[in-house]
C-alpha cells in the first residue's frame, strides 16, 4: 500500500512538472513589435498629396480621455488634416504592443469609446474600400452628440494583417500563441464632422487613398494591412 501511494506520487509529480513545461513552451515570449518598430509620428507624413496638417484648438479627435488613452495605448497619434479645398478630416491611430487578451492594451473599438463619452451611434457598417490597387475593410457608423454629427470609419490591424471583427482577432491571437508570438497592433480612424453621410464617405475615402500612395510599401502594410480579411 505504502509504495502504491509512493507511485501516486511520483506519477502526480511527473504531471505536474509535465504541465509546467507545456505552459513554458506556449507561453508567447517574443513580441513583433520589436522587428516592427512603430513610430506613428514618424511613419504617418504631415503633408502628402493636397492633404497637410493643420492646429484645429476645440476639436476632439478621440473621445476617449487622454489619460485612458495613454494607459491603454503604446503609441498615439491625433490629427486634423486639410485638403486644397479647405475640407477637414480628423485621424486617429492608437498603437498598443500587447494584443493579447487580458493584456489591458487591447485596442478599444469606436463602439465602445464613443457611447462612453455621451456619443450615440447608428447607421453601423461593414465596406470594403478601393485604395489604388489594395482593398480595405473597415467599419463604419455615423457618431452623434447634440449637434455634432460625425461620420467615422475604422480598422484594426495586428501584426501588419487587417482584422477588426471579434472572431477574426481571436483566430489571430491563437496563430500567434502557438507561434510563441505576441503581436502588436493598432486601430486607425478617420472621420470629420459633416451632417452630409455620403459626402463625409467620399471624403475620408479620398484622404485614406492618398495616405496609402505617400507611405513606403513596408510602412504601408503596418498601417493598411496584406489585403482583405473577413470582418
Amino acid at each position: 500500500m505504502p509504495r502504491l501511494n509512493l507511485l501516486r506520487q511520483c506519477l502526480l509529480a511527473l504531471i505536474m512538472l509535465l504541465a509546467s513545461v507545456l505552459a513554458y513552451a506556449f507561453t508567447p515570449r517574443t513580441f513583433t513589435a520589436d522587428s516592427n518598430r512603430i513610430d506613428l509620428a514618424g511613419m504617418v507624413p504631415t503633408a502628402f498629396a493636397n492633404w497637410r496638417q493643420v492646429e484645429m484648438k476645440g476639436v476632439i479627435v478621440n473621445p476617449e480621455v487622454d489619460a485612458q488613452l495613454n494607459r491603454t495605448y503604446s503609441q498615439v497619434l491625433e490629427r486634423v488634416y486639410v485638403n486644397g479645398r479647405g475640407q477637414h478630416v480628423m485621424l486617429s491611430i492608437a498603437y498598443s504592443r500587447d494584443q493579447r487578451q487580458g493584456s489591458g492594451q487591447q485596442t478599444h473599438r469606436p463602439d465602445l469609446c464613443y457611447p462612453a463619452q455621451g456619443f450615440a451611434l447608428h447607421d453601423k457598417q461593414q465596406d470594403t474600400l478601393q485604395l489604388g490597387r489594395h482593398r480595405l475593410a473597415v467599419n463604419t457608423m455615423v457618431a452623434q452628440r447634440e449637434q455634432r454629427i460625425e461620420p467615422l470609419m475604422y480598422w484594426i490591424t495586428t501584426n501588419g494583417e487587417v482584422a477588426s471583427g471579434r472572431e477574426s482577432r481571436k483566430l489571430v491571437q491563437v496563430r500567434a500563441g502557438l507561434a510563441g508570438l505576441v503581436y502588436d497592433g493598432m486601430i486607425v480612424r478617420v472621420s470629420t464632422i459633416n451632417d452630409d453621410v455620403a459626402a463625409a464617405r467620399v471624403l475620408e475615402t479620398e484622404f485614406l487613398a492618398s495616405l496609402y500612395a505617400a507611405q513606403p510599401e513596408g510602412v504601408r502594410t503596418q498601417f493598411f494591412g496584406t489585403g482583405v480579411v473577413a470582418l
